[in-house]
């Protein structure tokens, strides 16, 4: 069999994973064969190789199907080379000390930045809806150096609040500033007119090296106190692989990315993976499924982009199956990806019924880069479960109860989920 392969992508036939057996059949091929690259820019260095004029990523205006910045993957390429020469020459001659900041929505710049300031250093893209002083703890937790923030015309509060919390965080020196803006001056830059000024190659020596790490991620606190979680090139590169592969991805699809890029599911799970595999990812608006217009025209949005994976959290799964769908052609839609919270059971009920879509379920932390365990894109799912596990990777449930020694729990019983993988 030949298991799908990021870099380069394969041509030859592939074969869907059913089950776990051909999860274990993929375990016999050489990892480095399978995976060949060591950083994340090598997956769009060979996406634009083999799909150079397939689109790549779709920003929409307030989800307006009509109002959209698009990118090739030719394009993408290019923009993150400029973003990574960018950021490196505001980290300084070390990167690895200070950290890029994201406090902002997803404005049509900001995919790419955030891709760019991976591969130039370490980046932290962090929920804005958060308080001042949580803001302000994380940036000087994770030690930030630059901040992307949205200009005042694109969101006057989110400005205001980003103002009160570099007031409190010394250390920032830069800051870029996306959108429509006016004269800047002191820290601020116009991220615009600034990546407009860097070449589109690289203008650095990239990390040779999987396990540098490339990003901090905040979790949200569901499992314990909020914490800082630092991913490596390798760990993002092989859970994007890990999605392609169960999920069954490839070029031909469309992704309507309905997870916040301050989350792995959205930077991950509907992202990475599928751009990767030379997929297109569409994101409904800056502020993703919390647009009530993207709500709204959801089902116009899938029509337009002849969506192919429809995703979100279990709350933005419940909210789009209460639009009705009306004359809008969905027929390209081959599944339904929820994830970041247990799916309750009428919800997925209540959108299988609905929209006629089979709701997949993953299971992940922020810790592994969201991949755990998967239901089998190109199969059946089963309502309930999360699937299995991810290629490469070993999972146990062990008894809560015995300290003395670490027992796998039989069928049914509740433990305690151990986990470990590339």
């Amino acid at each position: 069999m030949n298991a799908r392969r990021l870099l380069p992508i394969t041509t030859c036939a592939q074969r869907d994973i059913l089950t776990i057996a051909d999860i274990e059949a993929i375990e016999q091929l050489p990892y480095d064969a399978l995976i060949p690259a060591r950083n994340l820019y090598d997956l769009f260095v060979a996406t634009a190789a083999n799909h150079p004029d397939r689109p790549a990523l779709t920003v929409l205006e307030d989800g307006d199907p009509g109002v959209a910045i698009s990118y090739t993957h030719q394009q993408l390429r290019r923009e993150i080379a400029r973003a990574a020469n960018m950021f490196r020459a505001a980290l300084g001659d070390e990167p690895s000390v200070g950290v890029v900041a994201f406090l902002c929505p997803t404005l049509a710049q900001i995919p790419a930045a955030l891709l760019g300031a991976q591969v130039a250093g370490i980046a932290s893209s962090i929920n804005f809806l958060l308080s001042e002083d949580a803001i302000a703890d994380l940036l000087i937790a994770e030690n930030a150096t630059v901040l992307v923030v949205p200009s005042k015309q694109q969101d006057a509060a989110l400005w205001e609040k980003a103002k009160a919390v570099v007031e409190k965080v010394p250390a920032i020196h830069t800051i870029f500033v996306a959108g429509k803006c006016g004269a800047l001056n002191g820290k601020l830059r116009s991220l615009g007119v600034e990546l407009a000024r860097q070449q589109d190659e690289m203008a650095f020596a990239l990390p040779a090296e999987r396990s540098t790490v490339c990003a901090l991620f905040h979790t949200g606190g569901t499992t314990g106190r909020p914490k800082l979680v630092r991913l490596t090139h390798g760990n993002q590169i092989h859970a994007a692989w890990s999605f392609a592969q169960v999920h069954g991805l490839d070029e031909r699809d469309v992704a309507i990315n309905g997870f916040p890029l301050f989350h792995v599911g959205g930077t991950v799970t509907a992202g990475l993976s599928v751009l990767a595999a030379g997929g297109h990812v569409v994101i409904p608006s800056a502020i993703s499924l919390r647009s009530k217009t993207a709500i709204r025209n959801y089902w116009k949005i899938v029509e337009a982009a002849r969506a192919t994976i429809v995703s979100g959290v279990p709350t933005s799964i419940a909210s789009i199956a209460d639009v009705p769908i009306g004359n809008a052609d969905i027929s390209s839609v081959r599944m339904g990806l929820t994830g970041g919270a247990v799916c309750p059971k009428a919800v997925g009920d209540r959108f299988v019924a609905r929209t006629g879509i089979t709701l997949f379920e993953t299971y992940g932390m922020t810790e592994t880069a969201a991949a755990i365990a998967f239901n089998p894109g190109r199969g059946l799912p089963m309502q309930g479960s999360v699937g299995f596990r991810a290629p490469f990777a070993a999972t146990r449930i062990v008894n809560l109860e015995d300290h003395e020694e670490l027992r796998d729990c039989p069928t049914l019983q509740s433990g305690l989920v151990l986990v470990q993988g590339p």
